[in-house]
């Protein structure tokens, strides 16, 4: 479920527009898991406050940032990795993302000894439904980039060496573009992913675009990805 316009149609099948409608319902909602007394300490202190007990989104963001984390890091530490892209890989590719949400998050509050499992779950249930979750080209981005990073992966583990560099770029691409948003106003068909690198300095990701169509395009095809290198003499 993504955000809702306050002019959208409601949800709840009335016809009417949302404001109209369930808004006001669904902000007392929001109020009363949003003051529940949950905390989570995994990955809330490594990362820009992205709290996973706010919703898939925040969940998403926050893996994703923890995966750029262990990418800049001299020594990669390829299982935390792995487990990290293999919780995103499983998400954008589940028909309910909310019971992938929970499993993720039962995992967590299980390795921190949580006392509060059950009642805890109950109100991530609640939120996971009501807060952002992910559009479908967001979805679509995440699973393309996992995806690779899966790959990548597999060939560290085959061979021992791994390009962590584009790797990261991918990750930072998925990060900024889902942060940012994706509408599911078109489809969306390509993208562009500027690449600073001076043949010294690690490749970074500095800016992107997508590129849309009106198309309907298969929902098993990889998001094609252009690499354009940028260097001194072209910015």
């Amino acid at each position: 479920m993504g955000i809702i316009g306050r002019n959208d149609l409601c949800p709840c099948g009335s016809k009417l527009k949302y404001k109209k409608c369930c808004l006001g319902n669904d902000n007392v909602q929001i109020n009363k898991v949003e003051n529940s007394k949950i905390t989570n300490d995994f990955l809330v202190n490594h990362t820009n406050g992205h709290d996973i007990s706010f919703g898939i989104k925040e969940l998403v963001m926050a893996e994703l940032e923890q995966i750029i984390i262990l990418l800049s890091e001299k020594h990669v530490h390829v299982a935390n990795l792995k487990t990290f892209v293999i919780d995103l890989y499983e998400l954008s590719t589940s028909p309910n993302m909310v019971e992938v949400y929970l499993k993720i998050s039962k995992e967590i509050m299980i390795d921190r000894n949580d006392p509060h499992i059950a009642a805890e779950l109950k109100v991530l249930r609640k939120r996971a439904k009501l807060l952002p979750s992910l559009t479908n080209n967001e979805k679509f981005i995440l699973r393309t980039m996992m995806e690779s990073n899966l790959l990548e992966l597999h060939t560290v583990e085959d061979v021992g060496t791994g390009d962590y560099d584009a790797m990261k770029v991918l990750t930072e691409f998925c990060y900024q573009s889902i942060s940012k948003g994706v509408p599911d106003a078109q489809n969306l068909d390509y993208a562009k992913l500027y690449v600073g690198s001076n043949g010294i300095e690690k490749e970074k990701l500095v800016r992107y675009e997508l590129n849309f169509t009106e198309e309907r395009l298969s929902p098993n095809r990889p998001l094609y990805t252009q690499w354009i290198t940028l260097d001194s003499s072209n910015g």
